[in-house]
């Protein structure tokens, strides 16, 4: 018996492409975002990215080196905000929090952006048990708008969106990732505090194959 009747489904999209609220207020004066263009010296090339994307859920106990990984988290961003310009689509908040567990050099902590200081706060319990021991998660949060209740469907699109171009941004620097949709309560309080009314919406694992 699934879940979701098929055909509460097919009405909710249905009704969420025909409304198409944007998912938050619009800057003024319009315009495009002139984003940064996407970090060169891939370690792997795109063709390679596509064909070899797997999931992986076993990750190896050595370290990630920081350069690698935050370029890969600004290079994904910055292709989220040329798809979605906030002066035509709305400001959906969307941040990415990032959970080092085990990256060289950086303190074990919940972290935005990248870590030249103290974490905000301590990474919450169970992660590796919820999702993966990886060396790194990665949390796409956001909402907290003023048209977050009628424009969920398309946050929860865009969300996803920039949990995958994690993901693919990752790979290209010779890193493997998975990808889960279940909100932690922990992250949700971190992402709150910064930001209130919002929520924890992706969940990128981020490390190296296990051998």
């Amino acid at each position: 018996m699934p879940l979701i009747p098929a055909s509460q489904a097919a009405e909710a999209l249905t009704e969420a492409v025909r409304r198409r609220d944007p998912v938050g207020p619009r800057p003024a004066g319009g315009g495009e975002e002139n984003a940064p263009a996407p970090a060169a010296g891939w370690a792997v090339g795109l063709a390679e990215v596509l064909a070899g994307r797997r999931s992986v859920r076993a990750f190896g106990p050595s370290p990630l080196e920081p350069g690698p990984l935050w370029e890969a988290l600004a290079v994904a961003a910055a292709d989220q905000r040329r798809q979605w310009p906030a002066a035509r689509h709305g400001d959906a908040g969307l941040r990415l929090l990032v959970a080092a567990r085990r990256v060289t050099g950086v303190a074990e902590g919940l972290y935005e952006g990248a870590p030249d200081g103290a974490p905000l706060a301590e990474a919450p319990d169970g992660l590796a048990e919820d999702y993966a021991d990886a060396p790194a998660l990665v949390f796409v949060c956001g909402g907290g708008t003023a048209n977050a209740p009628r424009a969920t469907p398309e946050l929860l699109v865009r969300a996803g969106a920039l949990g995958y171009a994690v993901w693919l941004a990752a790979r290209t620097r010779g890193l493997e990732c998975s990808v889960y949709g279940a909100a932690h309560a922990g992250v949700r309080r971190v992402a709150a505090r910064a930001r209130p009314g919002a929520r924890h919406l992706f969940t990128v694992a981020v490390g190296h194959r296990a051998r």
